[in-house]
């Protein structure tokens, strides 16, 4: 979560996204949603760098599913690619925001929509990094907060967190404008869609 992952372009552009929320399908495979947009050339290349110099990268399946459109009056803009089974074995993955903040659940879009204004909302970016900022609106159509993000946080974990060092997730980095004003699409609709199951953060 937070790795920047890339897809190969078809006229030498490449699409560098980041990996979102940490999901189960119904066959226990592992994957990654990011923004459906990524997916600009379907079944291109695809690999995820492992340090912030892109000095060191790990191939990875292709996107399985994407998705660019409004459905019930509710933008999706989301992808989902799976890690191999020799990855899924070796736990190629992370399941933590940070050491401190545990993923614990996600908020339905009613249960955002409910959320005061100004109320804290932070990103795991690939390029940007984990950054927060005050939520502005969340309609049923998406949510708009004003935390730092810049081109390649796109797919990025959107989340909010408790007192008690919880993450939820609300959605995942869509857009924005500019820099400080940023879109993001809700996960809910996103996980019912696939069938897929959020990884969460296990007790300690």
């Amino acid at each position: 979560m937070g790795s920047t992952v890339v897809q190969q372009g078809t006229s030498g552009t490449d699409a560098s996204c980041t990996a979102g929320w940490p999901v189960f399908d119904a066959k226990d495979r592992v994957g990654f949603l990011t923004a459906g947009h990524c997916d600009a050339n379907p079944g291109g290349v695809t690999w995820m760098y492992l340090d912030a110099n892109r000095s060191q990268k790990r191939m990875l399946n292709a996107y399985e599913r994407s998705v660019g459109t409004v459905s019930n009056g509710t933008k999706l803009d989301a992808a989902v690619f799976f890690l191999t089974p020799e990855q899924q074995a070796n736990r190629d993955y992370a399941n933590t925001v940070t050491k401190t903040v545990r993923i614990k659940d996600y908020l339905s879009p009613a249960q955002t929509k409910a959320m005061p204004v100004g109320t804290p909302v932070c990103m795991m970016g690939g390029r940007a990094g984990t950054t927060c900022g005050p939520l502005i609106s969340a309609t049923d159509y998406d949510i708009e907060w004003g935390g730092y993000a810049i081109q390649g946080d796109s797919g990025a974990g959107v989340f909010v967190v408790d007192a008690n060092m919880n993450a939820y997730a609300i959605g995942l980095l869509s857009s924005g404008p500019d820099d400080y004003h940023n879109r993001a699409t809700h996960i809910e609709p996103v996980l019912k869609r696939w069938g897929l199951k959020m990884m969460t953060t296990p007790a300690n």
